[in-house]
Parts: C-alpha cells; structure tokens; sequence
C-alpha cells in the first residue's frame, strides 16, 4: 500500500534548509536569450532523501517554477506542488511520501534577470569609452 502524504504544516525554514534532503547533483538547461529580461530553464536535481518525507525545500531566488514532480527508482513521476516559502525559498509537497534513497527532482521554471546587481542570472552592460584604452 503506498505511504500518503504528511497533512502536517511546516513553517519555511529560515537561514538554513532542512537536512532531511540532500542535493547530489545538478542537471541545468537554460534558455537565454540576450536581448530579452527573461528566461526559463529546467533542472533535475538527484537528491539523497534521508528521513521520508513528502516536502522538499530549495533555494529558488527570483525563480516562478512551472512544473515540479519527484521520480523515484522505476517508479512513475509523482506531481509536486509549490509551498510558499520566503524571498529566498520556495517549497515541494508532493502526493506521496518520498522514501529514504535517491530521488530525482525535475523542475521547470522561469525568472528575470538582474539588471541593478549580480544575484543569480544578471546582466551587465559595458559602457562605451569606458575600457583601459580609453
């Protein structure tokens, strides 16, 4: 019989995300394209889930995720759906509790590019006639 979801509430974590999941590696596509602020991209994140759980925590500034789902070893995708969270992050809940082992996180997201500073995807514009020749 499969587990059910947590009907528990849980605050956004503060400075630091829960250690109940672990990031192994990432897998980024972006779509960039220069002469437009925005972009969209698609990740999949293997993760390592060590106590079961069926929320996931990730630092996502600026970013609007489309689409999350969680696949698990020879299983099928299970749906996610976005948790608010803070500025800074954003959480997953998912239909299912994710058990211990490897999971992969696969999300599909989009988000503007930083034209003031260099926080995540930025832009930067060089001044003509400001160079060392000139």
């Amino acid at each position: 019989m499969p587990a059910l979801a947590q009907t528990t509430a849980v605050a956004p974590p503060g400075l630091r995300l829960p250690r109940n999941v672990e990031p192994l590696d990432y897998d980024v596509r972006l779509r960039v394209n220069p002469a437009e602020d925005a972009f969209a991209g698609t990740v999949d994140i293997r993760l390592r889930v060590l106590e079961p759980t069926d929320l996931v925590w990730l630092n996502a500034k600026g970013l609007a995720v489309r689409d999350a789902s969680a696949s698990l070893a020879g299983g099928e995708p299970v749906a996610g759906s976005t948790v608010t969270g803070s500025e800074d992050v954003i959480g997953f809940s998912f239909g299912k509790i994710l058990p211990a082992g490897e999971v992969r996180l696969t999300l599909r997201f989009t988000g503007s590019m930083d034209r003031q500073g260099a926080i995540g995807l930025f832009r930067q514009e060089e001044k003509v006639g400001s160079g060392a020749g000139s």
